[in-house]
C-alpha cells in the first residue's frame, strides 16, 4: 500500500499543485550532502583571497624584510673593508735647526709636512667569536620561519572565512527561495479567502489578518536579502569577487576520528602549532645569544695605503702596510647581560606555556565542533520526517479549507509548519557544514589545494 502523503501529492486532479508548492516539495528532496568533491569556484575564491587580501600583502612585506635581516646576519661572517682618504694642512709644524757644515751652516729639519696626504684601505675580520654570528644567523632564519608560519596560518583562517561566506551565500539564497514560495502560498490563500468573502463564507477581517501575515513574511524576506548583500560584500572585500555559482550543497570534507586523534593531526599540521614551536625556538636563540656575549672574540686587522710624512723626504708619498690582531673580552657590564639571560629564559617559559594553552584550547574546540556536527546530523535525520509530515498536513489542510471544514488560521498554521520544517532542514545542513569547516581549520587541512 502506498503511503497516504504520496497518494495526496500524486492526485493532481483532486488536489491541483501550484508551482510554488511543487518547489517546496522538490526542495525538500534535494541532496544537501550529495556532492562528492568541493566546488571549484569555492577553491578559486580561496586562492584568490591569498593574492588580494590586505593582510596577505602585509605579511608578504614582512617576509621580504625578514629575508633582508637574514642576509644582514649572514654578512657577519664576511670581512669589513673600509677605504679612507685624508688631506690635512698644518701650521705651524714642528721643526729644528741642525748645523750641517764646517762653517756652521744650519739646516732646518721638519718633523711633519705642511700638507698631509693619506689614502688607506683597512680590513677587519672576525676569526673567532665562539658561535655568536652563527647563532644570530640561526635566530634570523627562525624568525623568517615564524613569518612564513604566520602566512600559512593566515591562509588557513582565510580559507575558513571564505568557506563560511560561500556556504552562507548558498544558505541565504535558498532561504529566500523558500520565502518566495511561502509568499506564493499565502497569495493563493488570499485569493481563496477573497472568493469565500464573495460567497459570504468569510469575513473581511480574515483578509486583513492574512495581509498582516504576508507583510511579516515580506519583512523576513527583506532581512534575508540584506544579509545576503552583506555576505557578498564581505566576499568582495576578501577576494575581489562576489560570484557564487556552485550548486546547492552543504557537503564538505569529512575528518574521521575523535577529539584526541584530531588533536594529534592538528599539532603536526596546523600552522598555529608550528608558529608556537618556532617562537619557542626564537626565544631559545635569544638566550643563547645573551650567554655568548660573555665570551671573548678574536679578530685580525690589516691595512694598506699611501701617505707622506716619512723622513728624510717628508713630502714624498710612500706605500704603507700594517697588520695585527684584536682581542675583546667583557669584564664587567653591571649584570646587564645576566639580566638579559634571565629575561630570555622567562620568555622561553612563556612560549612553552602558550603552546600548552594552545593544545588545551584546540582540544576543547575540536570536541565542541564534533559535538555540534553530531547534533546537526541527528537533527537532519529528524528533519526529513518532519518535512514529510508538514507536506501532508498542508495538502490535507488546503483541501479541508476549500471544503469549509477548517478555518483560515488552521490553514496558515499548516503553511507555517511546512515553511519552518524546510528552513530547519536548510539550517541544520548549513550548521553541520560550518562544523566541518571548523574541524578542517583546526586540523590544518589544505583542502583548497
Amino acid at each position: 500500500m502506498r503511503p497516504a502523503f504520496l497518494s495526496i501529492i500524486s492526485d493532481e486532479k483532486k488536489y491541483p499543485m501550484k508551482p510554488h508548492i511543487l518547489f517546496i516539495l522538490l526542495l525538500a528532496g534535494k541532496g544537501l550532502f550529495a556532492q562528492n568533491s568541493l566546488p571549484e569556484d569555492l577553491k578559486t575564491l580561496v586562492n584568490q583571497s591569498f593574492l588580494v587580501h590586505p593582510q596577505v600583502q602585509v605579511l608578504n612585506q614582512q617576509e621580504a624584510i625578514q629575508e633582508q635581516r637574514v642576509a644582514l646576519a649572514q654578512s657577519g661572517k664576511m670581512p669589513v673593508v673600509n677605504a679612507t682618504a685624508n688631506y690635512l694642512f698644518n701650521l705651524p709644524v714642528a721643526q729644528v735647526n741642525f748645523p750641517t757644515g764646517p762653517n756652521g751652516e744650519l739646516q732646518t729639519l721638519y718633523f711633519q709636512p705642511y700638507n698631509n696626504v693619506s689614502a688607506v684601505i683597512q680590513a677587519n675580520y672576525l676569526l673567532l667569536d665562539f658561535g655568536q654570528v652563527a647563532t644570530n644567523i640561526s635566530k634570523s632564519q627562525q624568525e623568517l620561519q615564524v613569518t612564513q608560519d604566520q602566512q600559512a596560518q593566515l591562509q588557513t583562517q582565510l580559507a575558513s572565512q571564505i568557506a563560511q561566506l560561500y556556504y552562507g551565500v548558498l544558505y541565504l539564497r535558498e532561504s529566500i527561495r523558500v520565502q518566495d514560495s511561502v509568499l506564493g502560498l499565502l497569495a493563493d490563500t488570499k485569493k481563496q479567502v477573497q472568493a469565500k468573502i464573495a460567497q459570504g463564507d468569510a469575513l473581511q477581517l480574515d483578509v486583513l489578518n492574512l495581509q498582516s501575515t504576508i507583510a511579516n513574511e515580506e519583512n523576513r524576506k527583506s532581512e534575508l536579502q540584506t544579509m545576503l548583500k552583506t555576505q557578498l560584500t564581505n566576499l568582495q572585500y576578501a577576494t575581489s569577487m562576489d560570484q557564487v555559482s556552485g550548486p546547492l550543497s552543504f557537503d564538505f570534507i569529512d575528518l574521521a576520528g575523535d577529539a584526541d586523534s584530531l588533536l594529534g593531526i592538528s599539532t603536526s599540521k596546523n600552522p598555529e602549532f608550528e608558529l608556537a614551536r618556532d617562537r619557542i625556538q626564537v626565544a631559545t636563540f635569544d638566550k643563547m645569544l645573551a650567554e655568548k656575549k660573555t665570551r671573548p672574540s678574536l679578530g685580525v686587522v690589516a691595512s694598506t695605503g699611501l701617505r707622506n710624512g716619512f723622513q728624510p723626504d717628508i713630502t714624498q708619498i710612500r706605500p704603507t702596510f700594517s697588520a695585527g690582531l684584536s682581542f675583546s673580552y667583557l669584564l664587567f657590564d653591571g649584570k646587564r647581560n645576566q639580566n638579559n639571560i634571565s629575561v630570555a629564559d622567562a620568555n622561553i617559559q612563556l612560549q612553552q606555556a602558550n603552546l600548552q594553552s594552545l593544545e588545551e584550547g584546540y582540544s576543547r574546540d575540536l570536541q565542541n565542533a564534533l559535538d555540534r556536527l553530531s547534533l546537526e546530523q541527528d537533527r537532519l535525520k529528524n528533519a526529513d520526517v518532519l518535512i514529510e509530515q508538514s507536506k501532508l498536513a498542508y495538502r490535507i489542510s488546503n483541501s479541508r479549507y476549500l471544503n469549509g471544514m477548517i478555518t483560515q488560521v488552521d490553514l496558515l498554521n499548516a503553511v507555517n509548519q511546512m515553511q519552518r520544517a524546510q528552513l530547519n532542514q536548510l539550517t541544520f545542513a548549513y550548521q553541520a557544514c560550518l562544523a566541518k569547516i571548523e574541524l578542517a581549520r583546526l586540523s590544518g587541512s589544505n583542502w583548497w589545494e
